[in-house]
């Protein structure tokens, strides 16, 4: 092997390390959005919960991909609100409301989500669910304090 080579392979795994994630939320994103497979990025998703305590991204992406495709809105609440209480970090694919509101942390899109659970608890109350409605609506009041006037 050429110098070159080697120099350009350590750099690599240099670059590789610094940048990427915990082994465990690689395979949580591996699971949900190649193999489609959510049990299984639920379980490593959990395990990265622990291994990475400071990275919101981790309990967004679980509520955000596993929890809400599952159709768990009262989990992906709570996991949204461990993202709340974890550091602020940018998400992966930024993206655009209205004309010139960019959404780029995990805190700022987990805000705006705080009018979908205020509808979830409209619709449990609605259907005389009401613990699960009040359960939602503490959910959307964490989420966004502007509900409550806080």
């Amino acid at each position: 092997m050429s110098k070159n080579y080697i120099f350009i392979l350590l750099f690599n795994i240099l670059i590789t390390s610094l940048l990427s994630r915990s082994m465990e939320f690689t395979s949580c994103k591996t699971y949900v959005k190649v193999e489609k497979n959510l049990e299984k990025g639920e379980e490593f998703g959990l395990l990265a919960l622990e291994v990475e305590p400071n990275n919101s991204y981790i309990p967004f992406f679980i509520g955000q991909y596993i929890y809400r495709k599952q159709k768990k809105p009262l989990e992906a609440g709570k996991m949204f609100l461990k993202a709340k209480n974890r550091p602020d970090m940018k998400i992966e694919s930024p993206y655009r409301v209205g004309e010139d509101l960019w959404i780029r942390t995990v805190h700022e899109a987990i805000t705006r989500e705080a009018y979908n659970w205020f509808n979830y608890g409209v619709d449990a109350n609605t259907n005389k669910k009401y613990d699960e409605a009040i359960e939602h609506f503490e959910i959307a009041s964490e989420l966004d304090s502007k509900l409550t006037g806080k």
